[in-house]
């Protein structure tokens, strides 16, 4: 590299023509790997993108970039100069209010009287299952001492086994007593299973489908980057995190997206077929 090219900063579309070049690549072969049109890697080279959508203008600079073999710094360096402005964001749902500290108590002290009616039915079962275990014992010894009289009066010797087996309290039927304790201590345990398979508290889940082809890029509250890159048409993807978290989908038109299985509508935050939007898990309005 020369002494005047150090003094003169490079701009991503030269840098990125400059290591085609070197890599003997054609605009033809860079347009067939990534599926973008050959007036568009042309555009992208000469820094003439006014034309595109912000988002665009990352997904495409960024995808040329990794195909080239460019570090992530460089990316980031490149990225950095074609951002003219941030994207406008908006708030979809409205912030949840926080848990009181009184309903916490009451949750915590759910589960306690939950874990004492389940462990007191626990107890009662096993106890029952003992008695009926002794009780069919007793019966086998009768039966054997019987048939060993019958043998013996017959001139014939025969043994007899008798085998009792105890059900798992998993097979255990509930009961169906309206209003029994029992009942109640099983819809308790139902619902500590239910909160436990929503995940961590705090996170909310994020549920993207693609029909089509289209550049994501996802951000949670604490800055974690759950995607950024091109999602592929026919694919889904899950992510968690701790809302809001900003959304940028270029081709909305082709993602569905649901947070924590409640269905998102992107028509209001979505311009040119790009959205911009700032989601916030569903509050009070999930609530009614």
């Amino acid at each position: 590299m020369s002494e005047q090219q150090q003094l003169i900063p490079i701009s991503p579309g030269e840098s990125l023509r400059q290591r085609r070049v070197k890599k003997k690549l054609s605009i033809a072969d860079i347009s067939n790997a990534l599926r973008i049109d050959g007036p568009v890697v042309v555009s992208i080279e000469s820094d003439q993108l006014d034309h595109l959508a912000p988002i665009y203008r990352r997904g495409y600079v960024q995808s040329y970039a990794r195909h080239l073999g460019f570090k992530k710094d460089e990316i980031a360096q490149m990225l950095a100069a074609i951002d003219d402005q941030a994207p406008q964001l908006h708030t979809v749902f409205p912030e949840a209010s926080r848990p009181d500290q009184s309903d916490r108590w009451i949750k915590a002290a759910g589960y306690v009287l939950a874990s004492l009616l389940v462990g007191t039915l626990a107890w009662q079962f096993s106890h029952e299952a003992i008695r009926l275990s002794g009780e069919v014992s007793e019966s086998a010894e009768l039966g054997s001492g019987t048939v060993g009289l019958n043998s013996a009066n017959n001139g014939e010797s025969s043994k007899r086994h008798v085998n009792a087996s105890i059900a798992a309290l998993e097979n255990i039927k509930r009961p169906s007593g309206r209003g029994s304790a029992a009942e109640q201590a099983w819809a308790a345990l139902d619902q500590v299973n239910a909160d436990s398979a929503d995940g961590i508290e705090g996170e909310s889940v994020l549920k993207l489908s693609a029909s089509g082809d289209s550049w994501v890029e996802i951000t949670d509250a604490q800055g974690r980057q759950l995607e950024l890159d091109l999602v592929r048409g026919g694919s889904s993807k899950q992510y968690r995190g701790e809302a809001p978290f900003s959304i940028q989908l270029g081709r909305a038109s082709a993602i569905s997206l649901l947070i924590n299985g409640q269905a998102v509508d992107l028509a209001p935050h979505t311009q040119d077929d790009v959205t911009q939007m700032l989601l916030d898990k569903p509050g009070d309005e999930a609530s009614g």
